[in-house]
């Protein structure tokens, strides 16, 4: 199952496993060095960054009986989620319409696309 998440996750230790999608769909594997501490941004830093900062899609392939340990930080304020005006101009305009924040957890953020 491949993922994306609202907000930010880490993930620690030297469990191997983890996977992002490239931009061509394609799945290259991830092996952190033991004193690693890996962030991935989520969609609501995309959004709030107008795409200058990604959310990937994300698995993780497990095997063994190795314990693999996993932070989610999910935090949102309730309210409006726009791109702050510092972000776009007339070369690069926002890439989102202004949206209901809870909305990250209902679906895809992509249907709030400035284009739909």
């Amino acid at each position: 199952m491949k993922y994306k998440s609202p907000t930010l996750e880490t993930n620690t230790g030297i469990v191997t496993g983890l996977e992002v999608q490239t931009k061509d769909e394609q799945w290259i594997g991830f092996e952190p060095r033991p004193s690693s501490f890996l962030i991935m941004s989520g969609d609501a830093l995309m959004v709030w960054s107008n795409d200058r900062i990604r959310s990937l899609y994300h698995r993780v392939l497990m095997s063994g009986n190795e314990l693999r340990y996993w932070l989610g930080l999910f935090t949102f304020n309730v309210g409006i989620m726009e791109v702050p005006e510092e972000l776009f101009n007339d070369e690069h305009p926002s890439q989102y319409k202004p949206f209901w924040i809870l909305l990250l957890l209902n679906g895809p953020i992509i249907q709030t696309k400035s284009s739909v």
